[in-house]
C-alpha cells in the first residue's frame, strides 16, 4: 500500500489485509527473502504516527482482534498428508515409487503407508529396506490369497476395494494421496494437487491424469464436459477441468470427504462396465457437493 510513507505499520496492514478473509495460502518451508526498506531511524515520528493512524482507520480495534484470532487458528491448523500405496509384488513399481518420493518436495508434514499385498517374502524384505528412506512410514504386510475363478476380475476388485476401505477408514491426516503402484507421476506435481485442495475447501479431490488401461487413447476420467472419457490428445486444450469421476491412481482426497462416502463399494453396472473403489468414491464425493478437479498439467505414465 503506497499510502504508507517510510517505515512503520505497513507490515501490520499487510498481515491484516491477508487475513481479513479466510486465508487462501499455505506457509511453506522455504528460504525467506526480506526486501530492503529504509531503517526505522530514518523515518520521523510524525510519519510513523501518520502511518499508525492510517492503519488503524483501515482496520479498527474490533476487526484487528478478530483477525488475530483467525491467525491463531490458522497457525494451529497445519494440514497433514498421508500417501497411501498398495503394492502387488512387482519390484519395478516399488523402485519407481521410491524414487519419486525421494525426489518430490512435500508441501506439509507427510506420513506414508505401504500395503504389501503379496505373499512374496523377498519382495517384503526389499520394501522394508526402501522404507528406511522415510522417517514416518507404516508398512503393512498381508498375503494375497486370491484364487483363479470364473469371476476372478470381480473377486479381485472386491478384495482390493475391501482393503482400500479398511485402510482409508483409519487415516487421520487432513488429506490422503492414493498412488497406485503402476502410476508414475511427474516430478513436482504433488504440490499442484495439494494446492487445489488447500486453497479451496469445496474441493474434495484433485487428480492427476493418466491413460486408461483399457484404451491408451483415453484418459482415466470423466469430465463435466463429456459423458465419455476424455481423449489424451485433448488434454493440451485445458488446464484444470471439473470432473465427475476419476481413477485413484494419483489422486489427493480431502479425508473428510472420503469419510462421508463410506462404505466404499465395488459394483458391476453391466456385463462390460464396472465401478471400482475409485470411481465409486469420486462419484459419491460429487454427490456430497464436493468439487472434483482434474489437473491436466499433471500427466502421469501408466505402466
Amino acid at each position: 500500500d503506497e499510502a504508507f510513507v517510510g517505515w512503520g505499520y505497513e507490515d501490520n496492514e499487510f498481515c491484516c489485509r491477508v487475513f481479513s478473509d479466510i486465508p487462501n495460502f499455505k506457509i511453506i518451508k522455504c528460504i525467506g527473502l526480506h526486501l530492503w526498506h529504509e531503517p526505522a531511524l530514518d523515518t520521523s515520528k510524525e510519519l510513523a504516527a501518520r502511518n499508525q493512524v492510517y492503519y488503524e482507520s483501515k482496520f479498527p480495534s474490533i476487526e484487528r482482534q478478530q483477525i488475530k484470532k483467525r491467525i491463531e487458528v490458522f497457525l494451529q491448523d497445519e494440514p497433514t498428508l498421508n500417501i497411501f500405496t498398495m503394492f502387488r509384488g512387482d519390484y519395478k513399481y516399488l523402485e519407481t515409487i521410491n524414487n519419486f518420493l525421494l525426489n518430490e518436495k512435500f508441501p506439509c508434514d507427510v506420513s506414508i503407508t505401504w500395503a504389501l499385498n503379496t505373499p512374496d517374502e523377498r519382495f517384503k524384505k526389499t520394501a522394508l529396506v526402501f522404507a528406511d528412506n522415510y522417517p514416518d512410514i507404516r508398512v503393512i504386510t498381508h498375503p494375497e490369497t486370491l484364487e483363479l475363478t470364473d469371476n476372478y476380475y470381480d473377486f479381485r476388485h472386491e478384495y482390493v476395494t475391501q482393503k482400500y476401505s479398511q485402510l482409508l477408514h483409519n487415516v487421520t491426516s487432513t488429506f490422503t494421496l492414493t498412488l497406485e503402484d503402476d502410476i508414475v507421476p511427474p516430478k513436482g506435481s504433488l504440490v499442484k494437487l495439494f494446492n487445489s485442495l488447500y486453497l479451496d475447501h469445496t474441493v474434495g479431490a484433485s487428480a492427476g491424469i493418466y491413460r486408461s488401461s483399457d484404451d491408451p487413447d483415453l484418459a482415466c476420467c470423466i469430465t463435466r464436459y463429456s459423458a465419455n472419457r476424455l481423449g489424451m490428445d485433448d488434454l493440451q486444450n485445458y488446464g484444470t477441468l471439473g470432473g465427475l469421476r476419476t481413477g485413484g491412481g494419483y489422486t489427493m482426497w480431502r479425508t473428510e470427504a472420503i469419510r462421508k462416502s463410506f462404505p466404499i463399494k465395488f459394483t458391476r453396472t453391466s456385463d462390460v462396465e464396472v465401478e471400482g473403489w475409485d470411481w465409486y468414491l469420486s462419484r459419491k464425493l460429487v454427490e456430497n457437493d464436493y468439487k472434483l478437479l482434474l489437473n491436466t498439467e499433471v500427466i502421469c505414465e501408466h505402466v
